[in-house]
């Protein structure tokens, strides 16, 4: 709850103008903004043909290109949803907002920004599933989360592709088994959440994933699994959801 609360204020800050964008065969598809106090943000995607719902990873690259000490929390290791990923239609509406990258740290301390001096450059290598075809990569500035936001956009011609074949064996705890589609290389990724435990735990947990590698044949990560939704797929195919529920 606390997660989504932190996109739904995200999405009410207001953005800075964005930069065009452009493409050519050897450094594909980018955009690029400066922000009022020198911030560069730029989103590069491989050039290729993408179907609609595919899962890319996108390139965000952050460079302060001004004279002063700016404070992000984009460097210091305990947050994965700056910089993110917003997916847009035609119409403007927001269809998919996903995390970065998720850091395993339970004991970070960190609440305030770090300082972001002149000169540096981080890469972050951002998730997001072509649901409509705007990407758009935001980051929050700021000696906290309620700081304003620096984004910028790039648009995309989305096609058809091949999903994999998705099969939930559900004799005994439910297991994900994945056939990969023709063509598809590189590892299989999975996002996704598992609420663990009986249905008459009065203190279920619950174990998020977002987007690491798995095998073809996966599981929850519960020893006894209440429910549990996600995707799944390969770079650049479109993802299969997966939907189950104990009855």
């Amino acid at each position: 709850m606390r997660r989504m609360a932190l996109l739904a204020f995200l999405l009410l800050v207001p953005f800075l103008v964005q930069g065009s964008a452009h493409a050519s065969f050897h450094s594909g598809l980018s955009v690029s903004t400066v922000s009022a106090d020198g911030v560069q943000l730029t989103l590069r995607l491989p050039r290729g043909n993408y179907p609609r719902n595919a899962l890319v990873r996108a390139t965000v690259r952050i460079e302060n290109v001004g004279h002063h000490t700016i404070f992000t929390r984009v460097g210091d290791g305990c947050t994965s949803t700056n910089p993110f990923i917003e997916v847009f239609d035609r119409r403007g509406r927001l269809l998919d907002q996903g995390p970065s990258i998720a850091f395993d740290n339970p004991g970070c301390k960190h609440v305030l920004g770090q300082p972001f001096r002149p000169g540096k450059i981080v890469v972050r290598h951002v998730f997001a599933v072509l649901r409509g075809i705007y990407l758009r990569a935001v980051l929050t500035i700021g000696k906290n989360l309620h700081g304003r936001d620096i984004s910028t956009k790039l648009e995309l011609h989305l096609g058809a592709g091949e999903a994999p074949n998705v099969t939930i064996d559900q004799t005994g705890e439910p297991a994900v088994t994945v056939q990969r589609p023709l063509g598809a290389t590189g590892p299989l990724y999975y996002s996704g959440s598992a609420l663990c435990g009986t249905a008459t735990d009065p203190q279920p947990t619950q174990v998020d994933l977002l987007w690491p590698p798995v095998s073809n044949r996966f599981h929850s990560g519960c020893l006894q699994t209440r429910e549990w939704h996600g995707l799944v797929g390969y770079l650049n195919y479109p993802v299969v959801p997966i939907d189950w529920k104990h009855e």
